[in-house]
This record gives structure tokens, sequence and C-alpha cells, in this order.
């Protein structure tokens, strides 16, 4: 980092000159108009205010087939939440079917990817969502909503085996995988663009706190998948498994605390975030001594697995309201 002297200019102004590499790189000219933020630690940061996101424009990625779908699928993953806005598979003559399998599978798992050219020798994938129309706190208020239909179908699915038939869990787990990557892709870019945030009203903190909240609800939906995997032993179980009743009861107050501790974060609702965090904790605990205490509800691997779902559930909840005091106290 190189340092440079304040002038003072006129009577009441103080200037910096600006450095050379950075004024031809943005095209800098006599008279045009910067933008200065002033951050929360006390810095400044300078940008062209006209400039848009400088995101990585195009990757371009050999495929040779089928033999390394799995390791370039990673990658294009990678380059989506690293926030490339195009990128371009270049099969070999013999992967071109397995490419187009691949990048099906590809534009199935973001949001906002399309494939815009294809050919023989190419297929060419852009980004078509402007942040506008889906901002990271939209993003991760719809990731809530559906995780929180996951728990609950889950919890009566194994209370009542006989209405799972009807519940789109695998659907619901692949949208919040997508909505996941779209907010982790747009944290990134807020990170090295902070002028991007800045223009959407968001701080880096808030976002930062919406990047964790967002990777926690992302478990709790797989949480919930893992819960709802167990209907078939409790279908088979039928009444002879009191542990079952039990484990279900808990899930539905631990469901209550989910939802009080999401509904915390999109209130910014600090004030209430001691009494969830107690709340979930004495939940914990309780189920942990109701099951000591009664080995018949603990009579199968199955229940202890299924209650251990259902307990970190609630263990997310507190660590988002956590979360939340932390985002509270920096921002």
């Amino acid at each position: 980092m190189e340092s440079r002297k304040v002038q003072r200019s006129g009577k009441s102004s103080f200037v910096v000159s600006l450095p050379a590499p950075w004024v031809k790189a943005y095209g800098i000219r006599k008279n045009a108009a910067v933008s200065v933020a002033l951050n929360p630690d006390g810095t400044l940061t300078i940008y062209p205010k006209e400039a848009k996101e400088r995101a990585p424009q195009a990757l371009s990625i050999p495929y040779r087939g089928e033999r390394e779908k799995t390791a370039v699928l990673r990658r294009m993953i990678g380059a989506y939440i690293a926030g490339f806005e195009a990128m371009e598979l270049r099969p070999e003559p013999a992967g071109y079917e397995s490419a187009i399998s691949l990048v099906s599978e590809f534009t199935s798992m973001t949001v906002g990817q399309e494939v815009v050219e294809e050919s023989q020798q190419k297929i060419v994938i852009n980004n078509i969502l402007r942040p506008s129309e889906l901002p990271i706190e939209k993003a991760l208020l719809r990731m809530a909503n559906i995780s929180k239909k996951m728990f609950s179908d889950a919890v009566l699915a194994i209370e009542s085996p006989e209405a799972a038939g009807g519940m789109q869990m695998q659907q619901m787990e692949r949208d919040t995988d997508r909505l996941w990557r779209l907010v982790a892709r747009r944290h990134n870019l807020f990170l090295r663009f902070p002028s991007s945030a800045a223009g959407e009203g968001m701080t880096l903190p808030r976002a930062h706190f919406y990047f964790l909240t967002a990777r926690l609800t992302e478990r709790v939906a797989d949480h919930s998948v893992m819960l709802y995997n167990y209907h078939g032993f409790a279908q088979k179980a039928g009444g002879r498994e009191p542990g079952i009743q039990k484990v279900a009861e808990f899930g539905r107050k631990a469901a209550a605390v989910f939802g009080r501790a999401t509904d915390a974060v999109f209130r910014l609702d600090i004030g209430s975030t001691n009494s969830i965090i107690d709340d979930a904790d004495a939940l914990e605990a309780h189920y942990d001594q109701v099951f000591m205490a009664d080995r018949r509800l603990s009579s199968s691997v199955q229940i202890g697995a299924m209650k251990q779902q259902v307990k970190r559930v609630s263990e997310y909840s507190a660590d988002i309201c956590e979360y939340l005091i932390d985002y509270g106290v920096t921002d």
C-alpha cells in the first residue's frame, strides 16, 4: 500500500492525487465525477461514478467428455459463485452429447444461467439475471420460507407417514440449493466490488450476515430431507415406537423456534434474539432429559438419528440469532 500526501486546496478543501494506473484503467478525465463512500471503519472508497461491476466477464472451459463431467461441473459452479458473466464450454467432438447433459445439469442448479449460443464446437452460457431482479435479501427470504415448509413437512411425514406421498421434498431442496448459490455469488461480488453493494443499498456487514444466515438455512433444508427420509421407518413401525411421536413433538417446537429466528432476521429484531436463543437451548435440554429418562423412547438407532436432525434445526436457530447479534454490533 502506497502513501500519498494530503494537500490544501482553497480555504476548506483537502486534496489527494489519484493513482495514475487507476485513472487510466477507468478512463478518468479532467472534470469527471467520482463517488466517495465513507466506510464504517473510517476508510474511504473511491470509485468511478458511472462504473459498472467489473466482474470476470467470460471463462473458456475445454471438455473432453464424460470422464471429467463431475470435475467440470464443479468448476462451472465455482465460476458461477465467483461472478463470471459468461462461460464457454468447448467440447471435443466425441464429448458433445455429454456436454449437452452437463450444461442442462448446470443451468438447473443455478439461477439466471441460460444457453445463448450452441454448436458442435462450443456452448455459451450467459448470466441473464440482473441483481435488482432478485436481490440477496429476497433470495434469502425465499430460502427461509422454503426451508420452514420443508422442516414442517418432514415432521408431519414421520408423525403421519401417509401424508408423505404428496410432499415435493426433492424439488424444494433443489430450490434452496439454487438460491444458496445465488446468495453466495452476490456476497462474493459485494466483497470484490464494494461499490455494487453501495449501489444496491447494501452494507458489507449486512451482506455477510445474510450469507452466514443463508448457509445455515440451507443446512436446515438438508436436515429436513434427512428427517423426511425416515417416514418409511415410521410407517413400518406404526404405533409401536413411542419415540417417534416424541420426536415429532420436539420437531413442532423446533419449527416454531426456527420460524421466530428467521422472522427476526428480516425485521432485524435484535431485541428478540436472546429469548429465542434461551428457548432453543431450553428445548434441547428438555428433550435430552426426556429421552434419557425413558429408554423406551430411544429403542432404535433410527429414532436417535431422527432426534438429532431436529436438534440440529434448533441449534441452527440459535446460531442465526447469534449472527444477528454480531451484525447488530458491527453495523
